[in-house]
């Protein structure tokens, strides 16, 4: 690696555990409360969104409408629940949900997953990989 290169990674902001984990509880409750606008404010100025059915959404508008398309607001009555287990490494998160979704023949059924979620030096999220038991 080139003297300049090694400056510039070592010039980068470093994200703590503390600024990731703040990202993420308000994504969760963004996503909880189906606010697209409040988890687009949360994502980076080039956002990647890949499904856990194997679609991709590149860019700030693409990343918003595939949003659109899984997140809905949950029961109004219950209150957000955090994601059951963030593990934070380097600037990426593993976030462990439960969500209710719609199953072949209509019924809401527990879903179990995992995102892998990467942040930018500013604490956006610039790309979340969502993974799902099936």
């Amino acid at each position: 690696m080139s003297e300049k290169n090694t400056q510039a990674a070592g010039d980068r902001h470093r994200l703590s555990e503390t600024e990731m984990r703040a990202t993420m509880e308000r994504f969760s409750h963004a996503w909880a409360c189906g606010n697209i606008d409040a988890l687009m404010a949360l994502m980076s100025d080039a956002p990647v969104y890949r499904t856990s059915g194997g679609a991709t959404f590149e860019g700030s508008t693409a990343v918003r409408e595939g949003f659109a398309r899984i997140c809905r607001p949950a029961d109004p009555a219950a209150p957000p629940a955090p994601p059951s287990r963030l593990v934070f490494f380097d600037d990426q998160c593993l976030s462990y949900w439960t969500l209710s979704l719609p199953g072949a023949d209509g019924e809401l059924r527990e879903v179990d997953g995992i995102d892998v979620i990467g942040f930018d030096s500013n604490g956006r999220i610039r790309i979340k990989d969502a993974y799902r038991k099936l």
